[in-house]
């Protein structure tokens, strides 16, 4: 049917060391055990649909039952919206868990959104064996005070929220990532490429990088690598990092343009991967800033983050506001 995937899923694990992995898989052991509405919020390619499919797994133990509904085809009115939820009521009379994860809620049209609504309360009230996970890109408040998406629908789905965080903000993976990316497809590629993949050139590279397309976008350009890159080494040039993707922020730096390496045994401590990265951050955050008159709140929606976050981050890297 139109808009929804069925069947056995195959899945990526979720990788990083970070403090936001670590509170994810606490979250993800926690929801397995109940059936609460989950919705999943972040920008493209944070990996909304791995959380959503773990979810389903650690809750079914198998990987089938994962019904995925991208309510991007349901933008309009029409009358498949009936059939598709008819479908659905079907697939919930079945003995096994199912999961129902609606990609992009936020696209749903208004008639849809009540069906839902309704469809959903009666599920539950049936205390059938389903469980509802929800995904937006979409400020769903916003939506909601516009009259855009209904409130009460957004009140059932929103039980538990979870906000992915985007690639930039997660400094100790990036690397973990791109490795588990060069992995992956040296095993396809009948491990012709070395055991050792970046160099410090390289690793610098990856993750001074904006990724504006997050985990999707850094998973494509390793795939890229390997179709254009000559065994055994994968090179700068295989990349083939996207300066139109790039968000601007590696492109203007002036900090990176200006850093001359000749410079490196008399100033050893300006070289270090965590300064470095301090003062990208640093430059990115004050352009955000300026660009919004240094509204923090303003700011905060730029970046992705909370406004206490900007605060602190404004305190951690000696950003003032110029005059």
């Amino acid at each position: 049917m139109l808009g929804i995937k069925t069947g056995f899923i195959e899945i990526d694990e979720l990788i990083g060391q970070s403090r936001f992995i670590t509170n994810l898989k606490n979250i993800l052991l926690s929801l397995s055990a109940n059936r609460s509405c989950v919705l999943i919020s972040g920008e493209k390619g944070t990996g909304k649909s791995l959380f959503a499919k773990h979810l389903h797994l650690l809750s079914n133990s198998d990987s089938s039952g994962f019904i995925k509904i991208n309510c991007r085809y349901f933008i309009n009115e029409s009358s498949e919206d009936v059939k598709v939820l008819s479908f659905l009521d079907e697939c919930t009379n079945r003995a096994d868990r199912i999961t129902l994860y609606f990609d992009g809620i936020g696209y749903l049209n208004k008639t849809f959104q009540e069906a839902l609504y309704n469809f959903i309360k009666r599920t539950v009230s049936e205390r059938k064996n389903v469980r509802f996970i929800f995904s937006t890109q979409e400020n769903l408040d916003k939506l909601v005070n516009e009259n855009r998406f209904q409130k009460e629908l957004y009140m059932i789905i929103s039980t538990v929220l979870v906000n992915m965080m985007p690639l930039f903000q997660r400094e100790d993976d990036v690397l973990l990532l791109a490795e588990y990316f060069y992995r992956k497809n040296n095993a396809l590629s009948g491990n012709v490429f070395a055991d050792l993949p970046f160099n410090e050139k390289l690793q610098l590279r990856i993750k001074t990088f904006y990724w504006k397309g997050n985990i999707a976008e850094l998973k494509n350009c390793m795939e890229h690598a390997f179709l254009v890159a000559e065994p055994p080494y994968i090179g700068l040039q295989d990349l083939n990092f996207s300066e139109n993707m790039n968000s601007g922020v590696e492109k203007s730096s002036t900090y990176l343009e200006n850093l001359s390496f000749e410079e490196c045994n008399e100033q050893n401590e300006k070289f270090t991967l965590k300064n470095v990265m301090d003062e990208l951050k640093k430059e990115y955050v004050t352009k955000v800033l300026q660009q919004t008159s240094w509204n923090q709140t303003k700011a905060a929606k730029i970046l992705g983050i909370q406004r206490t976050y900007v605060i602190k981050l404004m305190n951690e890297l000696d950003i003032h506001k110029q005059m």
